[in-house]
């Protein structure tokens, strides 16, 4: 165990490149751009993924959590920009996987209310820094659509490996605190990039 932890921790030394927030895209400020934009990036990997495994733990209906956090994505996408608010938002993004891995490593209920709403500030930071990072004067909604598509897949892929895992239950609450420390010690990792 100590050896692959020192191995994951060597390819992750290796790629900073991949936990930064995103590269520009050079496919316009278009559709594919958009859905292209949430993969390339670690950051926003790593949160929609333990957000959507963190709605099965705590029994979040999948319908509302799809539409919240689109919508607080959106709001994030429309604040205004400023030097301090980029820098709360750039720590929230990274704050989000540190935190949602860290709910599932020390596996504590919370109520579904404040996992939401937790969430839901996360996603808006993702939202803003996306509009920031976004090589394009003017997003547009063919852009903003792909974004919203790709992080809705991610969300889901975050589900359905929740599912996965409670459908093998004698293993499933080692492989939710697993998937926690892998998660956390990846958003820790995000965060020293930027530090």
């Amino acid at each position: 165990m100590i050896k692959s932890r020192g191995v994951l921790f060597l390819i992750l030394a290796m790629v900073p490149g991949l936990l930064l927030a995103h590269p520009q895209h050079s496919h316009g400020g278009g559709f594919l751009s958009g859905l292209l934009h949430p993969v390339s990036g670690f950051d926003h990997l790593l949160a929609f993924f333990v957000i959507g495994v963190w709605a099965v733990v705590a029994k979040i209906r999948i319908a509302y959590l799809l539409i919240g956090l689109t919508g607080f994505m959106l709001v994030g996408m429309a604040l205004p920009v400023s030097a301090l608010l980029t820098a709360v938002m750039q720590w929230l993004v990274i704050a989000s996987a540190i935190a949602f891995g860290g709910l599932l490593l020390v596996n504590r209920g919370l109520s579904s209310v404040t996992v939401s709403l937790a969430a839901g500030i996360f996603v808006s930071s993702h939202g803003y820094m996306h509009k920031l990072q976004s090589s394009f004067p003017v997003i547009t909604l063919e852009f903003i659509s792909g974004l919203l598509l790709a992080s809705i897949v991610l969300l889901l892929l975050g589900v359905a490996f929740a599912a996965l895992l409670k459908s093998g239950k004698h293993k499933a609450n080692f492989l939710f605190r697993l998937t926690g420390l892998l998660v956390a010690t990846l958003g820790l990792t995000l965060g020293t990039s930027f530090g």
